[in-house]
């Protein structure tokens, strides 16, 4: 069976959707993340998540999917800057602005580790966003794996 017209039309050349498209046809969707830039956080070939467009504004510590030049990307909302947020893998040291609402195509709504569901801001993870994500620990780490 053909997919619907709108589906095929708005494939790419190598027959996939972009989430932008996808995203105005279901509500959420299930993928596994690929790259090391949310380690320790996400693992590739453990972890996947649940996307969901996002209802409301997404805030700081939120996971979210948005595209850079032709790149999806996932990673955590750190700060604001006016309007735009500052965007950060967990595993990157640099930061990412000019992302404004409007670029968020989707949201992590739950996570499965190695199958088990759990929440994004469980207490379990959001004890791992304060360490992690807006304390030195996170520069300590970043700067010992440069000299290794």
């Amino acid at each position: 069976m053909d997919p619907p017209v709108l589906l095929r039309n708005n494939m790419d050349e190598n027959g996939l959707m972009p989430y932008e498209v996808l995203f105005t046809v279901v509500d959420s969707v299930v993928i596994e993340p690929h790259g090391t830039s949310m380690l320790p956080f996400l693992k590739e070939g453990r972890d996947s998540v649940h996307l969901v467009r996002p209802a409301a504004a997404p805030q700081k510590y939120d996971i979210v999917l948005y595209r850079v030049r032709d790149e999806y990307v996932l990673h955590r909302i750190i700060g604001f800057d006016g309007d735009n947020y500052i965007i950060c893998g967990d595993n990157c040291r640099g930061w990412e602005r000019g992302h404004g609402r409007g670029d968020i195509i989707a949201v992590v709504d739950e996570i499965y580790r190695n199958g088990k569901p759990e929440k994004p801001h469980c207490l379990k993870n959001r004890i791992y966003e304060r360490l992690w994500c807006s304390s030195m620990l996170k520069r300590i780490v970043m700067r010992l794996k440069a000299y290794m």
